[in-house]
């Protein structure tokens, strides 16, 4: 993972390739507990995810291959998914 600190991120390109990309890269470091950076990069891909309206019908529609455009829907109802365990594992952490 110590590439991963060397990625630019305003720098990657906007498109679901890179929202899939990052939301491995978080759970990765995540399964590593580094709750921090894996939060960090989530969010990032929840940002890049919600720029290019990869929650929006159309987003998959224009896809014209059936199985990339279902990726892209699966994508981002594993982001959505992924955010709500995150979210759990930290309020099981810190009860408080």
């Amino acid at each position: 993972m110590g590439l991963l600190l060397k990625i630019e991120m305003e720098n990657l390109p906007p498109n679901g390739f890179t929202v899939q990309a990052l939301l491995l890269a978080a759970i990765a470091l995540h399964s590593q507990d580094d709750m921090v950076r894996s939060r960090a990069i989530l969010d990032r891909a929840i940002y890049l995810a919600l720029k290019i309206r990869m929650n929006s019908r159309t987003f998959a529609n224009m896809e014209r291959d059936p199985v990339l455009a279902e990726s892209w829907r699966r994508t981002y109802w594993f982001m959505y998914v992924t955010d709500a365990k995150f979210a759990a594992f930290r309020k099981h952490q810190n009860p408080n």
